[in-house]
């Protein structure tokens, strides 16, 4: 039976964790799309201004 050492358990902690969290941030940046679509929506005369200057 092979051993697993210290650093190979804080290896797979590490990646199991980071994993999660980019599922969470896929999320958030979805949800960040959308909102930034919505308000381009809104005000989209602030938008053009703001460009040309």
């Amino acid at each position: 039976m092979k051993r697993t050492t210290p650093l190979q358990k804080y290896a797979a902690q590490f990646r199991y964790e980071h994993k999660n969290m980019n599922d969470r941030f896929s999320g958030v940046k979805k949800h960040a799309n959308e909102l930034s679509k919505l308000l381009d929506g809104m005000f989209p005369k602030d938008k053009k201004e703001k460009e040309k200057k």
